[in-house]
């Protein structure tokens, strides 16, 4: 019987159970809508720095605490401008003062936080930095915020085309 085909060789497709994979998918879409969501929050850029500019796509920023750091003077907040002719003879004062202000802002957040029933662990921190602004001064000043634990920090840019 050499040649003839026989019923034996043949196997029954298989069904392919797609139900984990449906939810691996939903769980990652779930993730990518929570992560992209287009909350956006519109502030107004002081007028004592202009911002970089940057080309191609930006991300919508989500602001918490702000903190915008000109050539010779910073903004902590909505509080009055921390003013100073030289950074570098003015450094501890200046940032001792930064950190007060971030320490205040950052417990009245908290503070609201758990009034509105969130427990919100980490704080954002958002830079608005001029252009022209030496890295170093930025550098320090951010470094003082990471010694009140506000680690998490974005910085903002203009895009180019949004002029």
């Amino acid at each position: 019987m050499a040649g003839k085909f026989t019923g034996r060789g043949r196997k029954k497709p298989e069904k392919l159970n797609i139900t984990s994979l449906m939810d691996a998918l939903t769980i990652i879409l779930i993730f990518l809508l929570v992560n992209y969501s287009e909350v956006s929050e519109e502030k107004e850029i002081p007028a004592f720095i202009e911002l970089p500019k940057i080309e191609g796509k930006a991300a919508t920023a989500t602001f918490g605490l702000t903190l915008v750091i000109g050539e010779d003077q910073i903004k902590v907040g909505k509080g009055e401008p921390i003013r100073f002719s030289n950074f570098e003879r003015q450094k501890d004062t200046i940032l001792l003062e930064v950190k007060d202000q971030l320490a205040q802002m950052k417990k009245e957040k908290l503070e609201r936080n758990i009034a509105g029933g969130e427990k919100e662990k980490k704080i954002k921190l958002t830079v608005q930095a001029d252009r022209n602004t030496p890295y170093r001064y930025i550098d320090e000043i951010i470094r003082g915020a990471s010694e009140l634990s506000l680690n998490y920090v974005d910085f903002v840019s203009m895009n180019k085309e949004a002029q």
